[in-house]
């Protein structure tokens, strides 16, 4: 329960968390012959939900090959020249919103 407050501590993962990435299969001939993917952080499974094809799934499982495809497209829209190197700045207050570290955009830097 956050009772208003805007900062959960238990929503967050620390420094020194535990990730594994594993990948499973299964034999079972009524299951998905794919080889899934699936991510556990701190003894916890993560939902993938958010990565684009992934859909829900009780065990928080995601095809290899769908994962991969989402990660490719991912990384062929990135602007490494402007996240790494360009002169930009976290706005102040709730103007800069950002789920996955991305930077602001150009646009949004001028």
């Amino acid at each position: 329960m956050t009772r208003g407050r805007t900062w959960v501590s238990s929503r967050v993962a620390p420094f020194a968390s535990n990730m594994q990435i594993q990948l499973l299969s299964c034999s079972d001939p009524h299951l998905a012959s794919d080889t899934q993917l699936r991510i556990i952080l701190n003894d916890g499974v993560v939902a993938l939900t958010g990565i684009e094809g992934c859909h829900h799934q009780k065990d928080g499982m995601c095809p290899v090959t769908t994962f991969i495809k989402a990660q490719k497209k991912l990384v062929e829209g990135s602007d490494w020249q402007w996240t790494c190197h360009g002169n930009w700045t976290v706005p102040e207050g709730d103007a800069w919103q950002t789920i996955t570290g991305d930077p602001p955009t150009r646009e949004d830097s001028h």
